[in-house]
């Protein structure tokens, strides 16, 4: 439930920055509401001034498409600049794009080559699809980059926090007995969600 996601991230923003990022990407996709690029990109700047890493990716993928603000390919480079620094496979594709075609940068094929290979090596399929559209041979078994997992598991941590705050903590165990199920986190996202 896209539109619960939203809501108790908007809850927890106050006290935890990450949900900046997340409440960005739902707004960016009209995920749980009606899509606002722009209101995406506040969320995101937000985050950023929090130092969130995937946030910084995040605003120079808005500079680079024209996502809630104008086209910037300089203002792109240097948030994505920022998010290879953070190791984000994301930002090393659009990176080595905006050296490869001299977008915001001197063109520079060499270096945009090598940032295609090691967001490859990280498991970015676009990153793969651009290297072998250009005739590159990209190992298939190439390793993920560990975000999926990460982003899971802050996910798990955000939910059960702002779960813990909106279930009545008094008449917990009265609830299970008028057959109201209370749901149980799970540690990791490699875990299961339980209802007890």
């Amino acid at each position: 439930n896209y539109g619960e996601a939203l809501a108790n991230f908007e809850i927890s923003s106050s006290s935890v920055p990450r949900a900046y990022y997340f409440i960005g990407e739902l707004k960016r996709k009209g995920l749980g509401c009606r899509q606002d690029t722009r209101a995406a990109f506040e969320s995101f700047l937000e985050a950023a001034e929090h130092g969130i890493a995937y946030a910084k990716t995040a605003l120079g993928r808005a500079f680079y498409f024209g996502e809630g603000v104008k086209a910037d390919y300089v203002e792109a480079v240097k948030w994505l600049e920022l998010g290879v620094e953070e190791e984000d496979s994301e930002a090393m594709y659009l990176l080595g794009m905006c050296h490869i075609a001299g977008d915001g940068v001197p063109e520079n094929r060499k270096v945009g080559l090598k940032l295609l290979h090691q967001s490859a090596g990280m498991g970015n399929g676009n990153a793969k699809k651009e290297l072998e559209e250009m005739g590159f041979e990209v190992p298939q078994d190439a390793n993920c980059d560990g975000n999926v997992e990460h982003v899971g598991d802050q996910l798990l941590h955000m939910a059960r926090a702002a779960y813990q705050r909106l279930a009545p903590s008094k008449n917990e165990h009265e609830g299970n007995r008028r057959g109201v199920s209370v749901l149980k986190f799970p540690a990791s996202s490699t875990d299961r969600l339980e209802s007890v």
